[in-house]
């Protein structure tokens, strides 16, 4: 075994992507050297196949580890002067929500912290006090999503006077086992912050209409991402703005 890893770096028993081919993967059995110490030809298999043999291994690449992306919060924040009066349930419902008859009920939730209230309705989560609007996806999915920017919508059409200072798409993410381009950059950074210790780097980039902010924080098991896209008061969103942003996040720390 010594004598072979000499002369290339694949190993038995390990499972490597197969290069050009999506979805595939050989798992080698035994590796078979030809007189001058070089590969001759692999023994393996293919994922739930029989044992064929492999005569080139310049199409294998190791395969890489699972990243696992662990969403911890996704809201909308608008600053500015809300009069907390007119969120009454009759309001919301007739104004925000607008449930179907028969449908999910609406969800009065009493905040014990800050003895404040608020709305919940199909995974969305509606605060109000007087400086801070919030509509937090509480149920991660694209449907909630794009709930929530409706409701937002519906809001700022209800109350087109209501003076507005900047409003933030939040995403939270815990990202694990990442071979992403941005974790490793982080992880660099972390790396090489002695004699100091680093635990949070942030970056970031103003774009046409936008600012994305990206706080990077270590964690044992891999990094929390937060992302911010601030826009500021006067801009025209669409319907489709949170979720262009939750995909613009998860498209930063795809795998390359």
């Amino acid at each position: 075994m010594e004598d072979v890893k000499k002369y290339h770096p694949f190993e038995i028993g390990k499972r490597y992507a197969v290069r050009g081919q999506k979805g595939y993967f050989y798992t080698i059995d035994s590796i078979h050297l030809n007189a001058q110490g070089g590969i001759s030809h692999f023994m393996g298999r293919y994922d739930n196949q029989v044992i064929q043999s492999l005569l080139d291994g310049s199409g294998l690449v190791p395969e890489k580890p699972l990243r696992v992306v662990t969403p911890k919060l996704l809201n909308i924040i608008a600053i500015g002067h809300w009069n907390v009066r007119l969120f009454s349930p009759q309001w919301v419902r007739r104004h925000v929500f607008m449930p179907e008859e028969g449908g999910e009920e609406i969800q009065v939730r009493i905040n014990t912290v800050e003895m404040g209230f608020g709305y919940s309705y199909r995974g969305v989560f509606l605060i109000v006090n007087e400086n801070t609007l919030e509509l937090k996806v509480e149920q991660v999915s694209e449907i909630a999503i794009n709930l929530a920017m409706e409701f937002f919508e519906r809001i700022l059409i209800a109350l087109p006077h209501t003076p507005l200072a900047a409003v933030g798409f939040n995403i939270n993410l815990n990202v694990s086992n990442s071979e992403d381009k941005l974790s490793k950059y982080v992880n660099n950074l972390f790396s090489h912050s002695s004699p100091y210790t680093l635990s949070q780097v942030d970056f970031s980039e103003k774009r046409a209409d936008y600012v994305v902010s990206i706080s990077a924080t270590r964690m044992p098991e891999g990094l929390n991402l937060n992302f911010n896209f601030h826009y500021e008061r006067d801009y025209k969103f669409s319907d489709q703005t949170f979720i262009k942003h939750w995909e613009e996040a998860n498209s930063i720390i795809e795998l390359e």
